[in-house]
């Protein structure tokens, strides 16, 4: 998220053919902090965000969050929905491999049934296998979990802040 911030930061100042010397100079900061924003690897206080979103005349949601697109939604908002979306995709396919490779090779053991040792040597090969794509899959759907809790949350500040607006 940092990085995106520092994306952001160097958009609006680009859009307004500012350098990060001018940038630093009406923010009183160095231009070391200002690139170093830019970069992501520090954030801005809050102080010097409000500061920027004044100076860019964006509000703090689009600085942070990103831009606005479709029906309002933010950038960061969509980022999120793709990302559960994908993710959910991704425990799937993944769970659905290893369940089709354990009954596959299930039923390929019992139609040609190989000596015991071979099957013994498939089975030690095919359960972690399993047990590996499975494990994959509940992360995934882990992850599916929190982006819904994130985007719910969001959504529910949206909401809130719509209601408290009228």
């Amino acid at each position: 998220m940092m990085h995106k911030i520092g994306e952001r930061i160097s958009g609006f100042r680009k859009e307004r053919n500012m350098s990060q010397e001018e940038l630093a100079a009406v923010l009183n900061v160095s231009r070391q902090t200002v690139s170093k924003w830019e970069t992501g690897d520090t954030l801005p206080d809050v102080y010097n965000a409000v500061a920027i979103a004044r100076l860019f005349h964006v509000s703090l949601d689009q600085l942070v969050l990103g831009t606005a697109v479709k029906g309002g939604e933010s950038t960061y908002m969509a980022e999120l929905k793709q990302k559960r979306q994908t993710t959910n995709i991704k425990a799937i396919i993944v769970g659905s491999i290893g369940s089709l490779t354990f009954a596959l090779s299930l039923v390929l053991l019992d139609t040609f049934q190989p000596p015991a040792q071979t099957q013994g040597i498939t089975m030690a090969f095919v359960f972690p296998v399993l047990m590996v794509c499975w494990a994959y899959a509940i992360y995934n759907l882990v992850k599916v979990g929190r982006y819904q809790q994130e985007i719910k949350y969001l959504q529910s500040i949206e909401l809130h802040n719509i209601t408290n607006a009228k």
